[in-house]
């Protein structure tokens, strides 16, 4: 049986892991100038970061990739919205 603990240092990790190739992947898509993917980053961060227990970053993240979704035309596609609307619930239900 698994600790709670070594769930907790399981899960840090498996953030840290999904954080660093967020970050990697948003540098590449400035550096190619993909102004398309970064909303979709936006959002995993977000995702990230309501799952790390920090509802007021989550909430900002996705509003600021809902923005640039509309901002540069790339909007949500709808089978994805629904996700999107529920993640933002919770991280806005946790506040």
């Amino acid at each position: 049986m698994t600790s709670p603990e070594t769930k907790d240092a399981s899960s840090e990790s498996r953030y840290a892991t999904a954080r660093a190739h967020w970050v990697q992947s948003l540098e590449l898509c400035r550096a190619e100038r993909f102004l398309w993917c970064i909303p979709y980053l936006l959002e995993g961060f977000g995702s990230l970061a309501a799952a790390e227990g920090q509802p007021v970053r989550a909430v900002r993240l996705v509003g600021a990739a809902a923005t640039l979704h509309e901002t540069i035309g790339a909007p949500l596609p709808p089978v994805w919205q629904a996700d999107f609307r529920l993640g933002h619930r919770q991280a806005a239900a946790a506040l």
